[in-house]
């Protein structure tokens, strides 16, 4: 959602199309086969620049919220949720106003990977700092990194997936993406570890997790330029040791306990 130039949320009249707009986009979907999980009010809010036209402010946003996308969503009997602040950590007073601990809204804050401290990269970090998931920009894009407004659009962000000549390529986020996805399923909870670096750089990675069937999986990230040895151990004394190829992402799925 963009506001225009010179006026805000709070402009009479306004809050009332954007709570309309948002449940009969909703519903749409949903007739024709797509659950909604989620939706935010705007994307990249204090990304105020051409071809974006953002103009965040967190009462506003809340008082949105609260008071008519919120209402509408639950009147038309849907259960999707409502994320606050789709944009990067370093602005956190931004991400839940002090009131929304209170209320049904929102769900949860989406943080975006642009500023602030990246703790990793956009599996591994948020993984290892409490986020529930991760999710990427997009599916795919062209050769061209595109399409995207001429005017501000992001001219080097790429999807899962490049689409050209009537085929497309997997790129390196897909393959990231992958290894998390295969063996990571619903319901899995991340697990705490030591031994893991939790910035970038950081040279050994991992992210375990206890699946639902009792299954234990962890990605180890190994960004050397040389193989390593890894030994791994539990709470319950368990080892598991091996060879972990140079820049590269492994997963061991650990039989359960």
């Amino acid at each position: 959602m963009a506001t225009r130039l010179g006026e805000s949320l709070g402009v009479p009249g306004m809050p009332v199309p954007l709570r309309n707009i948002s449940s009969k986009y909703i519903q749409a979907y949903e007739k024709l086969g797509t659950h909604i999980d989620a939706i935010t009010t705007q994307n990249e809010p204090l990304h105020s620049q051409a071809g974006y036209s953002m103009m965040y402010m967190s009462d506003e946003s809340a008082r949105l919220v609260q008071n008519y996308v919120g209402p509408a969503l639950v009147q038309a009997g849907l259960n999707t949720d409502i994320w606050a602040y789709d944009h990067n950590t370093d602005v956190k007073d931004a991400i839940l106003p002090s009131e929304h601990h209170q209320r049904a809204w929102p769900n949860a804050g989406p943080p975006h990977p642009h500023h602030g401290n990246q703790a990793a990269d956009f599996t591994m970090g948020p993984l290892q700092n409490w986020a529930s998931g991760v999710m990427a920009w997009t599916l795919g894009t062209n050769d061209q990194h595109g399409p995207h407004l001429s005017s501000g659009g992001c001219a080097n962000c790429r999807g899962l997936m490049t689409i050209a000549n009537g085929g497309y390529t997997f790129n390196l986020a897909d393959y990231m993406m992958a290894q998390f996805s295969k063996s990571m399923p619903p319901g899995a909870i991340v697990l705490s570890g030591t031994g893991s670096y939790t910035y970038s750089n950081g040279g050994v990675q991992s992210v375990a997790s206890l699946n639902p069937d009792g299954t234990r999986p962890v990605v180890v990230e190994n960004t050397f330029s040389n193989n390593i040895y890894i030994t791994l151990s539990t709470k319950s004394g368990q080892e598991w040791s091996g060879d972990f190829p140079s820049q590269s992402v492994t997963t061991w799925v650990l039989p359960a306990a």
